[in-house]
């Protein structure tokens, strides 16, 4: 049978075919436009994460916080029985790194100064005449004193009829911003357990007086963070605990 002979042939395309490019023109303005998409969306997508890490952060805190609590009180008793500051009986079931429970200095920088949610300083903040606790984690503890007895009343639960003082809790420490509601969050002390700042049922400190928009202090935005999982106070001012849970 005959075969035709098998030739790799080469296509001459000449000046019949044409190939489709980009103009210089015309990348630039693409570039252009996918530069104004990432400087619209990388912003909004960092803050999400941040805001995601604070959370994790705090839940973190309030967890440790609350099971520490939990054993000191197996071991030691009711917290108005107490003979040392509910720092010093806290920290053995704590990881430590640095001990100012007995009102040391070094737990916290010199010249630190608090922010307010709303931007001002927080005048009131005194990071010398409390105790604290730096934890392996660079979260910083600070307490101060409400009752003794564990009688002091701020909210119409049990838990809150019975305070005995304030947890201050910074999550990453002496690092900035230093600012309530943002790195810097409270927790109530009682006796029946560890409470945050600004639960339902808090009458000290309402999440809609001390945390509702980004205008408060930000002094109760732990019970906020920790049961919505969001930070949307710093966005919009309409938030409720018995309505709006988060910005549209």
């Amino acid at each position: 049978m005959f075969q035709f002979p098998i030739r790799f042939l080469s296509k001459n395309v000449g000046s019949s075919k044409r190939y489709a490019a980009f103009t210089l023109a015309e990348v630039l303005i693409t570039l252009g436009i996918i530069g104004v998409i990432a400087a619209l969306t990388i912003p909004t997508l960092i803050k999400k994460t941040n805001d995601k890490e604070t959370i994790v952060a705090l839940k973190k805190a309030y967890s440790i916080l609350s099971s520490s609590y939990t054993l000191a009180v197996q071991e030691n008793g009711s917290p108005e029985t107490w003979t040392k500051d509910p720092l010093a009986v806290l920290k053995p079931y704590l990881k430590v790194s640095k001990d100012c429970s007995d009102f040391s200095t070094g737990c916290f920088g010199p010249g630190v100064t608090y922010k307010l949610l709303n931007g001002g300083d927080d005048a009131a903040y005194d990071t010398g005449g409390q105790t604290g606790l730096i934890l392996v984690d660079g979260t910083t503890l600070m307490y101060q004193v409400d009752s003794s007895t564990c009688t002091k009343p701020v909210g119409s639960s049990d838990s809150l009829q019975s305070e005995c003082g304030q947890i201050y809790v910074d999550i990453n420490g002496n690092k900035k911003p230093n600012q309530w509601g943002v790195d810097a969050y409270l927790f109530h002390l009682t006796k029946l357990g560890v409470i945050p700042f600004g639960t339902p049922r808090e009458t000290e400190w309402p999440f809609s007086v001390e945390c509702q928009d980004k205008t408060r202090s930000g002094f109760s935005c732990s019970g906020w963070l920790i049961y919505n999982d969001n930070m949307d106070y710093r966005k919009c001012s309409d938030l409720d605990w018995a309505g709006k849970l988060q910005c549209g």
